[in-house]
């Protein structure tokens, strides 16, 4: 993680995450990676929410990860969409092996 990912995960309390259904299990090692270093981080995982529902929580959230081919899907484009008009920040991880994760701000 970088260093200025880490001072907004030190301040954040709600952390919204945009994938795929197909890239859930990659998210969820992601989401345990992270809560292993920052303790009370509440996490949300758009793509089995309504769009009133996904609003909602990105509109609380305090950080937004997007997790592995998610630009390939309509519903996490519009989740990234809808993150970007609230102005969070906004974060994407892949899985890239044999390297391992990428993480860049977007």
């Amino acid at each position: 993680m970088t260093t200025q990912f880490e001072e907004i995960l030190d301040k954040a309390r709600y952390v919204y995450g945009i994938g795929k259904e197909t890239e859930e299990a990659f998210a969820v090692l992601c989401i345990e990676k992270i809560q292993s270093t920052k303790k009370g981080l509440e996490f949300f995982y758009g793509h089995d929410l309504t769009e009133e529902e996904q609003k909602t929580l990105i509109d609380i959230s305090n950080v937004v990860i997007c997790f592995g081919d998610w630009r390939e899907d309509s519903s996490c484009n519009s989740q990234f969409d809808e993150a970007r008009k609230a102005q969070k920040n906004c974060y994407e991880i892949t899985n890239l092996p044999p390297q391992g994760w990428y993480m860049k701000k977007l």
